[in-house]
């Protein structure tokens, strides 16, 4: 979860680190985040959401379940 408002250099490596082990990383932007800096840390932009009003907490864990939930495709 971000506001997208930071140096992406910080990230960068993380999500580097990440994509090698296979990991499906899902972002949440809060407010108004920056969407090119969401989707440069997601390494799928089908895991990127936004939560705009905290109203939509609900819907959004919800989302985040069903992602990180879904079906795993298996390593070949």
């Amino acid at each position: 979860m971000t506001d997208g408002r930071y140096d992406i250099t910080i990230p960068s490596k993380l999500v580097s680190d990440l994509r090698k082990k296979n990991v499906n990383v899902i972002v949440v932007g809060i407010g108004l985040a920056d969407p090119v800096q969401l989707w440069m840390i997601s390494n799928n932009p089908d895991t990127v959401l936004n939560m705009v009003d905290p109203k939509d907490i609900e819907s959004v864990a919800e989302n985040v379940k069903m992602l990180a939930c879904a079906n795993p495709t298996p390593k070949a």
